[in-house]
């Protein structure tokens, strides 16, 4: 009786398939991560620029939200007259997260004064001006827009460059139709 066995061409065959699903099983599985890591850097933004905004109402000082895009962090500092920029809590951004650029209606997105540091000032009534954050992950291409309503707070996110630069370009030069 004669035993049947695999040949060498089916077992190449089967083990090159198992790669071929390990690897998008992989690829698949680090995007979700990627995206999972940036939403999670969203999320950690929005309750940043909350903490703000409740600090400066409670407290009835300024806050300053210090977007600091060379060490990739974000400082929150009570501006008081007893203590000029106590600083109150620091956010780093996750690794494979990176803030790219920030912007305000009349800014370049570059930073302020020195330009690898970005503010935005809070009012004592926990209010700022608008702005946004282009949050780029480890492919550049999966870029993402965070825009952060001044008066409000309200987060929105999944704007691309030309929708955001024409939103601040109309901030920037106001209400036409306001008199």
């Amino acid at each position: 009786m004669r035993r049947r066995a695999f040949t060498l061409m089916e077992v190449v065959l089967v083990v090159a398939l198992l790669g071929l699903m390990a690897g998008a099983t992989t690829w698949s599985l680090a995007a979700s991560a990627q995206r999972g890591s940036r939403e999670h850097a969203f999320g950690q933004l929005a309750g940043l620029d909350r903490a703000a905004r409740l600090t400066a109402e409670r407290l009835g000082e300024p806050v300053v939200l210090r977007f600091d895009l060379d060490k990739q962090r974000v400082r929150r500092f009570v501006v008081s007259e007893r203590d000029r920029h106590a600083a109150s809590h620091t956010l780093t951004m996750p690794r494979g997260v990176k803030i790219d650029r920030v912007v305000t209606a009349g800014s370049d997105g570059r930073g302020g004064a020195d330009a690898d540091t970005f503010d935005v000032a809070f009012s004592t009534g926990g209010r700022s001006v608008s702005y946004a954050l282009k949050l780029v992950a480890d492919d550049p291409r999966t870029a993402q827009w965070m825009v952060v309503g001044g008066l409000t707070g309200q987060v929105t996110m999944g704007f691309d460059e030309d929708e955001v630069d024409n939103l601040f370009a109309t901030l920037a030069a106001g209400r036409p139709d306001a008199d």
